[in-house]
């Protein structure tokens, strides 16, 4: 029953009949990358993987716990050509005047590193989710195994109230806090 609730909440959010993203925190497994992640203060994923709702906030995972949290402020589709140093950035979502030099550096830089530090090939067809910053926290996971690929979180089901809904709030009440 709840999967079709869910389904149905999907639904009214996509069709615009109901917003709910302001409140929603997509969790994402980072893996090593954690602290790339926080430096750069982006997450990216091929720019073909879709997200299936719309939401605000960004949890990184690993280890079985949530140890970041940023509120999406840009979302970039990127490509660049190291021969020419060439970046290319299509703005998805949000206010284009946000992609500023610094930001651009950020995805140039994540992209290098990302070759450097773990042999990933991302300079073409992924998409940034840029953040200001991430805040550290510490979301516990209290099932057995981890989390396989995204998971979406209603803010407002951890004793978050939508008017605290703040990213330093949100990741400074999540700590401590365990879900399955």
């Amino acid at each position: 029953m709840s999967m079709i609730i869910d389904d149905y909440e999907d639904y009214c959010n996509d069709a615009n009949l109901i917003s709910i993203e302001d409140r929603l925190m997509r969790a994402l497994p980072v893996g090593d990358t954690l602290d790339h992640n926080f430096k750069y203060k982006l997450y990216y994923a091929p720019a073909s993987r879709s997200y299936n709702r719309r939401h605000r906030y960004l949890g990184l995972y690993t280890r079985k716990e949530i140890k970041g949290v940023g509120e999406i402020e840009l979302i970039v589709d990127a490509d660049y050509d190291k021969e020419t140093n060439e970046l290319k950035c299509e703005v998805v979502e949000g206010n284009k005047n946000r992609l500023t030099d610094e930001v651009k550096g950020n995805i140039v830089q994540a992209m290098m590193h990302g070759e450097k530090d773990f042999g990933y090939q991302i300079y073409k067809g992924h998409r940034f989710f840029i953040v200001p910053q991430f805040f550290e926290t510490e979301f516990k996971k209290d099932s057995s195994g981890g989390l396989l690929g995204a998971r979406y979180f209603d803010l407002t089901d951890y004793e978050l109230q939508e008017e605290e809904l703040n990213t330093d709030i949100i990741a400074e009440k999540l700590k401590g806090v365990r879900w399955e």
